[in-house]
């Protein structure tokens, strides 16, 4: 499976947990011990709750960044040809790339 195929397969699976996992926090968030809690108690969860869903998605992303096998993927060197044979580009201090061709 190449690289592409891959990253469509894990950004659907990552949109669908995400918004089911949305649902469940939402849904505990107005469970009685939360709701009733002190603030200092719903701080600690919302922060806990919004940074927890990372942790089952970490192989996913891992599986989705893994290269492409040996003699697939894109001939050009990356999508899009940015760093196609021959194309230099130049960072400029905004974090941009400029699109000339620099000479060799």
């Amino acid at each position: 499976m190449g690289r592409r195929t891959r990253k469509f397969i894990g950004a659907s699976a990552m949109l669908a947990f995400v918004s089911a996992y949305a649902l469940c926090a939402m849904v505990l968030s107005e469970t009685r011990p939360v709701h009733d809690a002190s603030p200092l108690v719903q701080t600690i969860y919302f922060a806990v709750v919004g940074l927890a869903w990372i942790l089952p998605l970490m192989p996913l992303i891992a599986w989705m960044e893994r290269p492409d096998p040996e003699g697939r993927g894109n001939s050009l060197g990356s999508i899009g040809g940015f760093h196609s044979p021959g194309w230099r580009g130049r960072r400029l201090r905004t974090g941009r790339f400029t699109s000339k061709k620099l000479p060799d």
